[in-house]
Order: structure tokens, then sequence, then C-alpha cells
């Protein structure tokens, strides 16, 4: 026990500028590659805050961070939340810090029979949070009764928590037919967020080059939590990231035909979203700045080897103006379906199963 207690506080001394690099200050942008447009698209404005700032950490705290979670999970054993298919899960992917991703946010979703959803999202603004709409139902299309959002940390279990209020989705969508589209969701949380360095909003499009090869040589990748083997066996807590690209692949995604979703590629092999990844964004970074330019819905083949589908975000930011400008989604549109929820009913956290 000495022994251990002798690494443990080793790691902890090693891990303790990363920590900080997440709860007190970011480290600057980096430049965006040579080759990126350095023109940004155009974007929503949905807060007086600048959207998509982060940093983009390329330092060896990653690899300690990793080592980290190797080290805890042999000594004391796995405290891993359990997943369903909606969870966020990636694939030979790699740990990422909150400074490098301060946008993400994990969600917890509570339906009526008992069951529940664990999926990755997207911060808007103070009061929205974006991710696919196939978090947000049963296997009824019925919406969940509560839900819980975690904020400001890349271990899922100790970010900051709060309660959202109201629920709202695309009305085309169907569960049981993921591979329509209109796979995208929103909650609005009961009280506001306070952006700090590890909490940011991320910046939402109006319009987007993401088809074409304009994006080529930017920074394209997923975030996500949840399982990090193919075979869906193997959990983490930590948020995990990976370089894709959007494929040009169209035969393999169909839906790319009325350019609502998007589809992409892990840069290496046997890589990629597994079993959704599911409301994590495909993020775009342009002069450094992050877009959120995909809603992780679908894979396409498998794990690995296949095509991820992403809803395309610029297509829906009409229904995200709305909702940001009146604080309300309109129920009485056709395309739109909301219901309220019951802000801090009391659940348990995902610890088993799931619907």
């Amino acid at each position: 026990m000495k022994g251990i207690a002798c690494c443990l506080s080793a790691f902890l001394l090693l891990l303790l500028p990363e920590e900080s690099a997440q709860g007190k200050a970011a480290s600057p942008t980096p430049a965006p590659p040579p080759n990126c447009p350095s023109s940004a698209p155009p974007s929503l404005s949905l807060t007086s805050t600048q959207c998509g700032q982060s940093s983009v950490l390329r330092t060896r705290q990653t690899w300690l961070q990793w080592m980290w979670n190797s080290f805890t999970e042999t000594f004391m054993g796995s405290q891993d939340l359990e997943r369903e298919e909606g969870g966020g899960l990636i694939f030979n992917g790699a740990p990422a810090t909150i400074a490098e991703a301060p946008f993400m946010a994990y969600i917890e979703s509570f339906f009526a029979d008992g069951s529940g959803a664990a999926c990755s999202a997207s911060i808007l603004s103070e009061k929205w949070i974006l991710t696919a709409a196939h978090c947000v139902v049963d296997s009824n299309n019925a919406f969940a009764v509560a839900a819980k959002v975690y904020v400001g940390n890349a271990d899922n279990r100790y970010g900051a928590l709060h309660d959202a209020d109201s629920v709202a989705r695309d009305g085309a969508f169907n569960i049981n037919n993921i591979g329509n589209g209109h796979d995208i969701a929103f909650y609005r949380l009961a009280t506001p967020l306070t952006f700090s360095p590890s909490i940011q909003p991320i910046c939402f499009p109006t319009t987007d080059t993401v088809l074409g090869t304009a994006i080529s040589d930017c920074d394209q990748r997923i975030y996500g939590w949840g399982k990090i083997d193919a075979a869906g066996q193997t959990s983490t807590n930590t948020l995990q990231k990976l370089n894709v690209t959007v494929s040009a692949d169209v035969s393999a995604c169909s839906s790319l035909t009325d350019e609502t979703v998007v589809c992409v590629r892990g840069d290496v092999a046997n890589s990629g979203a597994c079993f959704g990844d599911s409301g994590g964004p495909l993020v775009v970074r342009y002069n450094g700045r992050a877009f959120v330019t995909g809603i992780a819905s679908y894979v396409v083949g498998g794990c690995a080897p296949g095509i991820d589908g992403y809803t395309r975000a610029s297509k829906y930011s009409a229904l995200v103006q709305q909702a940001a400008v009146s604080g309300a989604i309109d129920s009485s549109s056709d395309s739109i379906i909301t219901q309220a929820l019951t802000p801090g009913l009391s659940q348990a956290r995902l610890l088993e199963g799931y619907h």
C-alpha cells in the first residue's frame, strides 16, 4: 500500500498543471493550420460572450491524464457509468481536456418508464444546450420527464450540475428511422450558466462549406464520453476526442443528397464514433474558434470502419436563433415539439442499465 500511495502522490503532482489549465485559465488559442480559411462562416449571436473560445492543448498532460486513468482503473477499479446505445462513444480516440473543449456538456435524460439515456452535448448559450433528438426521447418517441446537465469538467462525474426545465426537438424526427434525419434537440436550463475558462459557448454557423474542400486543411474533431472499444465493453469517464475528415463518399451517407447530414471518417484506421457519440459535436475550428458543424446521430457500417452521420447544424440556424432570442421555442409550429420538464426531480445517476 505504501508503494501505491507513493505512486498516487507522484501522479497527483504531475497532474496539477492540467487541473490549473482546466479550472483557472485556458492557454492561448493556437494559430490555425496555414491552409485553413482565415475567415470563419457567419454565426448566430446567441450570447454577449465571444463564442468558440478554447485551447487545443498538445502537451504531455494528455498522456499524464491517460496514465492517471489507467492507474486508477488498475488499482482502484472502474467506477464508470454505463451508457445506453445513445451515449457518447468514441473508439480509438484520445483524452481531451476541458480547456480544449469548454463547450462540452454531459447530459442524463430520465423517462417515465424508469429508463434513462446518457449523451454528449454542446453549450449554445447561458440557457440552451444542444444535443441529438434520440437522446431526449424513449423508444416510443416520448420525451424525457427530467434531465440533468453537467458542465465544466472533462470527467463527467465531477461537472457542475444543472437541471433542465424544458426540452424541444424537431417534430419530423422518428427514433425508429434515425437515418431519415432531423436528429436535433435542445434542453433549456432552469438556471443560467456562468461562463468561465472551463464553461464556454460554441459557435453555431448559419452557413458552411463543409461539403466542399474549403475546410480540408482545417482542424476537424469529434468529442464525446463513453465506450472506447469497438465491442462496447470498455468505459471511461474522461472526455474523448478524435481527429476526423468530412467524407466525400456520398453513396455511403444517402442523406447528404438533401444536405441535412454531414458524414465523417476517423483519420486513423479503426477509429470513429461508436453507437452514437450521440449528441456530441463535430467541431471545425476557423482561426482558432470552435464551430459546431454537426451533431452526432448515427453510424453506417459499424463502429470502427464505418461512416459517422452528423446532423448538419447550419440547416437549423433559424430554429436555434428563435430559441435564443425569444427564450423559448414556439410550440405552435408544426415542425417543433416541446415539453416542460420537472427541475430537481429526484433521479439517481445512470450507474447501470439503459433503455
